[in-house]
């Protein structure tokens, strides 16, 4: 049984870079990509049936590792393919340059399955390069789009450090224990030796990097002059694979406190600058593009705190929502002109708004102070649900600017619906996931700093929603607008590092050739 399932799970990846590498030139291209991304998420889906029936719950088989984490990986990915790939056949009608993109579609979503299955270190780093290149490739599509081509310059440049640094940790991981084996090297992991608590930082590092987090987040934004297929594989697959980096090798992480420092200090401070920034956004995919950057924050927030199966359930749940906005997001800015046009907009009410919070945190604090989950050690998943009560706070504030009192009774219920069932869904990814992630690692003094700095955001959310007009809410609008300028000096380095030549073009009707466009003032 596991030598079957173990070939569905590398069936699956091979199939789509064959079908890369076997793409016919001819008009029946989508058909056959089609059909073979659809093969793909059989054969993961059937992999994934197949896991179930092994009597334990991790197994590796020469290099394929077979763990719930592979398979829901797997199937996420291929699935997620076949759906971007369909929205693409329409989107890209017309184009001259479909099988150039069909061909690297098909790379990227082979080189990302490889990733998640393998089970062995080198092919895990080259294939994390590989999804990198082929990647690449997607991005400068349009190689005629100034913007295009610098924020696939940046992202490149910042790859390339991140593959050092997951190299220089692979080294450091081969000479500690020995091994190319994942599992062996799992199994394995003591609390600290130099080796692996450099290793562990160095892990940390790539994840920062590979999720865009500040201030290393300026081509995340950029890559909107990509195909709106592209964005959607970049931001619901692409940007989750240091989330699954970090959920891969949690037992390391967990012996490693200051890689857990790091994680939540990049995390905390992104979630929160971005959700800030995303506030002041007009454009809806740059909206969408500061929302994956506060989320990864998020995410790599739960992995600095030792809640991995949180982190999973985050990771899978972002990559369905981001896959659906992106490829909706013309009906997205049709139904917010409508609803503008239907309804204009109405200022929170801050009595209302007091009365809500005070509610939820003093119900939060009554339920800590009755219950021991702090005196049991849980304090990630602690200052995780005081995050949580504060976004049920801000969406209980925002819910209840509805003008109609039906509006405003059905909001409480609807809320309180959905963290059931957030609930409900954590406990099952803590029950499918206790074989692979390690307990919560978090200490009294990391959880009491990122509870008292998500207070402090949502302070300044109720000031700038409620108090627009106000001194401080003046003073941080045009600075958040700008990104708070955590971009700029990257942006200019980029250039001096590998600076955007497009190709000059013929003036319509004209024997001069057109100016090459500017790039400096992005």
């Amino acid at each position: 049984m596991a030598t079957v399932t173990a070939l569905l799970f590398f069936a699956t990846p091979v199939i789509l870079l064959l079908g890369a590498l076997l793409l016919p030139a001819t008009q029946r291209a989508w058909r056959y990509t089609l059909s073979t991304v659809s093969m793909a998420c059989v054969m993961s889906v059937l992999g994934a049936l197949g896991l179930m029936g092994l009597p334990e719950p991790v197994y590796a088989l020469v290099t394929i590792r077979l763990d719930v984490l592979s398979a829901l990986m797997l199937v996420m990915v291929s699935f997620i393919g076949l759906i971007i790939l369909r929205f693409s056949r329409n989107y890209l009608a017309g184009e001259k340059r479909q099988l150039y993109y069909q061909r690297w579609f098909l790379a990227t979503l082979g080189t990302v399955g490889m990733l998640v299955v393998t089970d062995n270190l080198l092919v895990l780093f080259i294939s994390w390069v590989a999804c990198s290149l082929t990647l690449h490739r997607l991005l400068v599509f349009y190689p005629d789009r100034p913007k295009a081509v610098l924020a696939a310059h940046k992202k490149f440049i910042l790859s390339r450090i991140a593959d050092l640094a997951l190299l220089l940790a692979i080294i450091l991981l081969m000479i500690e224990f020995q091994t190319l084996s994942i599992s062996t090297l799992l199994s394995q992991v003591q609390p600290s030796s130099v080796n692996v608590s450099i290793a562990a930082m160095l892990i940390a590092l790539v994840a920062i990097l590979k999720c865009a987090q500040l201030p290393f987040h300026g081509w995340l934004l950029q890559v909107m002059e990509a195909p709106t297929p592209v964005s959607a594989l970049l931001h619901a697959g692409i940007v989750n694979i240091g989330g699954f980096l970090i959920i891969r090798f949690s037992p390391l992480l967990a012996q490693a406190d200051y890689a857990n420092t790091l994680l939540i200090f990049f995390g905390s401070v992104t979630a929160i600058i971005a959700s800030l920034i995303m506030m002041t956004r007009i454009s809806i995919k740059v909206m969408l593009a500061w929302s994956t950057c506060a989320q990864m924050g998020f995410m790599l927030l739960e992995c600095g705190l030792g809640a991995y199966d949180l982190a999973l359930l985050h990771l899978l749940a972002h990559s369905l929502y981001k896959a659906y906005s992106f490829l909706n997001a013309g009906n997205t800015v049709n139904e917010f002109i409508r609803a503008r046009l239907a309804m204009p907009p109405i200022k929170p009410n801050l009595p209302l708004a007091s009365v809500v919070s005070v509610t939820l945190f003093t119900g939060f604090m009554a339920a800590l102070w009755f219950s021991d989950a702090w005196a049991a050690g849980n304090y990630g998943y602690m200052s995780l649900l005081w995050i949580i009560n504060i976004a049920l706070c801000v969406i209980l504030i925002e819910g209840l600017k509805q003008p109609l009192a039906l509006a405003k009774l059905m909001v409480v219920p609807v809320v309180v619906t959905l963290a059931l069932f957030y609930a409900l869904w954590h406990q099952f990814f803590a029950d499918i996931t206790k074989a692979i992630t390690p307990a919560s690692v978090a200490s009294a003094t990391q959880a009491v700093l990122v509870m008292l700095t998500f207070s402090l955001f949502y302070l300044l959310y109720v000031v700038i929603r409620v108090y627009p007009r106000s001194a401080l809410s003046q003073w941080l609008y045009p600075l958040l607008y700008a990104g708070l300028y955590l971009d700029e000096w990257f942006t200019r380095q980029a250039m001096r590092i590998w600076p955007v030549r497009l190709k000059s073009f013929a003036l319509s009707g004209m024997g001069s050739p057109a100016p090459v466009a500017k790039t400096g003032d992005y």
